[in-house]
């Protein structure tokens, strides 16, 4: 499991005589994000192990503003994702 989390915080200057407006300083939003993975050794599978990888599990969104918040420039969506798989190796299982 795993957390991550970045405050907001200026992308690009606008300039010396910034101010919070459509024309300020370009700013992203606070983002944070819950991730997992889980495996597990298929029992007698010869080094086969299955894998589930969650992104995004809180669906956060991602984007820029200007000067202020009351002001959007962007926000993206991405949604969860989640992958599943088989990984094999040439070792046994740990015991």
């Amino acid at each position: 499991m795993g957390l991550t989390h970045n405050d907001g915080y200026i992308w690009s200057y606008a300039g010396s005589n910034a101010t919070p407006t459509p024309d300020g300083d370009t700013y992203l939003y606070p983002h944070t994000q819950v991730d997992a993975q889980v495996s597990y050794w298929i029992p007698r599978g010869h080094g086969l192990q299955a894998l589930v990888s969650m992104l995004n599990l809180n669906n956060e969104v991602f984007g820029f503003y200007n000067g202020s918040e009351r002001y959007p420039i962007q926000r993206e969506y991405y949604g969860r994702t989640v992958s599943v798989g088989l990984r094999w190796t040439l070792s046994p299982e740990p015991k």
